[in-house]
């Protein structure tokens, strides 16, 4: 058993916001993205129990950060995830159907 404890919520707490362009915005989710990347990829070199759930974590938190950088950049959604959107609409419509 692996001796690997995931750390606890973090709260934070927002005093004061200023507004960022889209451009500025890109330009550190992509930052963050790189450096993250990297770090998955030390953790992969690793051999450990509990580094395949930090990295699937990494590794969700990544694709999502990715779709924000994508709409910032002004791209549409790739087609894989209008398929499964398109997909999960049907199913919540078809559980709605059976439901009446």
């Amino acid at each position: 058993m692996s001796s690997y404890k995931a750390p606890g919520p973090t709260a934070i707490e927002v005093h004061s916001s200023i507004p960022v362009a889209n451009s500025e915005a890109e330009e550190i989710i992509t930052q963050y993205i790189d450096a993250t990347s990297e770090s998955t990829d030390q953790l992969l070199s690793m051999s450990s129990d509990s580094m395949p759930s930090v990295v699937s974590r990494n590794h969700a938190m990544i694709q999502q950060l990715r779709r924000v950088q994508r709409d910032l950049r002004g791209l549409p959604p790739l087609e894989v995830e209008q398929d499964k959107e398109e997909e999960k609409t049907e199913e919540k419509e078809t559980e709605k159907e059976e439901e009446k």
